[in-house]
């Protein structure tokens, strides 16, 4: 019973299979007498410079007739066909760039009856087979059929183009390849697979006309002129049947528009400037122009000159006071560079190239009104502070006051302007000259932005007091001046110098001139003795000759131990500070400012005013004038009223009274 089961389950199985073998044969020939086979297609390729990589197409036609599309690339097998068995056929896919040079079964076999290299077609004997273990395999190999291509570059006439080009040249069985022509030459002969080869002029191209032939045949089969592509013919055989296709380039054309767009337009030119790079060709000229504005709807225009496909032109558009620039486009042949344009910085780079219209880039420039914006001066004081309590400034044919540690606004001032700040300078040096915002700020679609243009126009003339900035739109350019009392120039002392003091150079303070207080020549050891000095006898007026008497000096009292080191507090100055009741001399300096030379002292003492001689020196010591004036005391002062040539180089200075 369980071996009928498993019987009758062997036939059930194989009525499925026959039922899927008759389904798949049963719209050729329902028939039960149908037999059966397998045919494998393998791909072959001649060796290296003939060889080819395919894929490679095939139809198989079996005895009843049907059809079999098959693709096989070189070096592979297709999978077995099933094919109804006997009389079939092969046919290889024909191509100009390819020829079967063999057709061969397995070693052995009989089942390949026949075969047409020229037509690249098998003519097999299917046998009967239920598995693949009886499949006829039939291998084609293949060869290349090469042609021989030159390109040649021409140019225009009048258009003056030189250099080399380049190009790209792709073809049947994945060929690819460069070369490079130079203008009135060819390139050397290139070997491509026969048939049609794809030859491209690399971009950006101006080609104004491409032909192809081959001993006088046209070999064009078409291309874009605008893309510099050309589709040629190439024959198979050697250079005696080569294909030459010939581009010729031409020059382009850079227009340069100018609009305006309110309802009048400044009647003053607008500046421009050109920089050019790129390949070697016409590329001019570059030298700057001036271009006034007509409207939005009908721009000024003008030439600015003629250029190889591929140069890249930067333009930039100079600075016109209270106007800005509102829109840069381009319109025909060639492209903007990116992240070239702006706006604010009125520049824009394009790289040119031909179009169908004729081979002009037109670029327009649309500038708009621009707000007028705001000038503050302000004034701040440094270390040491200036003397002066307010300071005069001149802009241009305005002058204002600024008092110090306030500001002041004046303008309006045209957008982009530059305006020349100069101060009065009046003894006071300037320190230092800050600018705020540093860059110059502009109104771009309504909101304030800072451009890549310093407001400084030029590094600030400290010396003169001197500055130009460019005005911000719609906004305040704030400038602040920093001024200070000029620095002590050291002066150097001059020997000699009497009660009172002696000139003295910054870095050697007066107190340190102070030998009139305590006076050597009164105080003689014979004096000196412990019961005469007291500290009501050490003063000046108490030391006179009458006391200083042979009597009072005895020998018992002038002994060694009296006179001693330590006898010298005697001569202590604290004792004498009380009569430091003179006016003494504290500070010195002479100093060049943009009026000349001038000389600051500075004087204590315990009057409002002291008196001072002032001995003005040459070079190597020589007198130049001696004079003598009141100054006020315990302050530093400019002395009034003296003037000082160019030939004093030093000053002394002696304390009167």
């Amino acid at each position: 019973m369980r071996r009928g089961l498993v019987v009758l389950l062997g036939f059930l199985c194989m009525g499925v299979f026959s039922g899927q073998a008759l389904a798949q044969t049963r719209t050729v020939d329902p028939g039960p007498t149908v037999k059966y086979g397998y045919i494998e297609i393998c791909k072959q390729s001649a060796p290296a410079p003939l060889a080819v990589t395919g894929p490679f197409s095939f139809t198989i036609t079996d005895s009843a007739k049907n059809p079999y599309p098959v693709t096989v690339s070189v070096g592979l097998c297709s999978q077995p066909i099933k094919v109804v068995a006997g009389a079939a056929t092969i046919v290889e896919a024909p191509d100009t760039w390819y020829s079967v040079v063999s057709i061969a079964g397995v070693p052995g076999s009989t089942y390949l009856t026949d075969s047409d290299l020229a037509s690249g077609t098998a003519y097999v004997d299917v046998p009967e087979s239920t598995d693949f273990s009886g499949t006829a395999t039939v291998t084609y190999t293949n060869k290349l059929d090469p042609g021989v291509l030159e390109i040649c570059k021409a140019a225009a006439t009048g258009s003056g183009l030189t250099g080399s080009y380049s190009f790209t040249i792709t073809g049947n069985d994945g060929f690819s390849a460069t070369a490079t022509a130079q203008v009135g030459s060819c390139s050397p002969a290139i070997t491509v697979p026969a048939g049609n080869v794809t030859v491209q002029e690399a971009p950006p191209v101006y080609i104004s006309d491409i032909e192809a032939t081959s001993q006088g045949v046209n070999m064009y089969q078409g291309g874009n002129l605008y893309a510099g592509t050309a589709i040629v013919k190439v024959n198979a055989g050697d250079v005696s049947n080569q294909t030459s296709v010939t581009f010729t380039d031409n020059v382009t054309t850079l227009k340069l528009c100018k609009a305006w767009s309110d309802d009048s337009a400044p009647v003053t030119g607008f500046p421009f400037s050109f920089g050019v790079s790129g390949p070697a060709g016409p590329n001019g000229p570059t030298a700057p122009i001036s271009l006034t504005a007509g409207t939005v709807s009908s721009p000024n225009c003008v030439i600015v000159g003629q250029y190889r496909a591929g140069t890249l032109v930067a333009i930039a558009e100079g600075v016109v006071p209270g106007t800005k620039v509102s829109a840069i486009t381009l319109n025909g042949g060639g492209s903007i560079v990116p992240d070239s344009l702006s706006l604010t910085n009125r520049t824009v780079t394009v790289s040119m190239a031909g179009d169908a219209a004729g081979g002009e880039t037109v670029v327009t420039y649309t500038d708009d009104p621009a707000l007028p914006g705001l000038l503050k001066i302000c004034k701040a004081a440094g270390t040491p502070p200036p003397t002066g309590a307010s300071f005069v400034f001149t802009i241009g044919t305005k002058s204002v006051t600024v008092p110090v540690g306030q500001c002041v606004i004046v303008g309006p001032y045209p957008f982009n302007s530059t305006q020349t700040i100069v101060e009065t300078l009046a003894g006071d040096i300037v320190q230092a000259i800050g600018v705020a915002p540093t860059y110059v700020t502009e109104i771009v679609g309504g909101v304030p932005t800072l451009t890549s243009q310093t407001a400084l126009a030029g590094a600030p003339n400290l010396a003169t007091g001197t500055v130009q900035v460019v005005i911000g739109e719609n906004t305040t350019t704030e400038v602040t001046y920093t001024d200070t009392d000029p620095p002590v120039v050291v002066v150097p002392p001059a020997s000699g110098g009497s009660s009172g003091g002696s000139s003295s150079s910054p870095s050697t303070p007066a107190p340190a001139v102070t030998p009139p207080v305590v006076t050597p020549p009164v105080v003689t050891p014979p004096v000196v003795t412990p019961p005469v000095v007291t500290p009501p006898v050490v003063t000046p007026p108490v030391v006179t000759p009458p006391v200083v008497t042979p009597p009072v000096v005895t020998p018992p009292v002038v002994t060694p131990p009296v006179v001693t080191p330590p006898a010298t507090p005697v001569s202590v100055p604290p004792v004498a500070t009380p009569t430091v009741v003179k006016a003494k001399l504290a500070f010195a300096s002479l100093a060049t400012t943009k009026l000349g030379k001038v000389l600051q002292v500075r004087v204590t003492g315990p009057n409002a005013t002291a008196k001072i001689k002032i001995t003005l020196l040459g070079k190597n010591g020589k007198v130049l004038k001696v004079v003598t004036k009141t100054v006020p005391t315990n302050k530093l002062v400019r002395v009034a009223g003296l003037t000082i040539s160019k030939a004093t180089v030093a000053a002394r200075i002696t304390v009167v009274q």
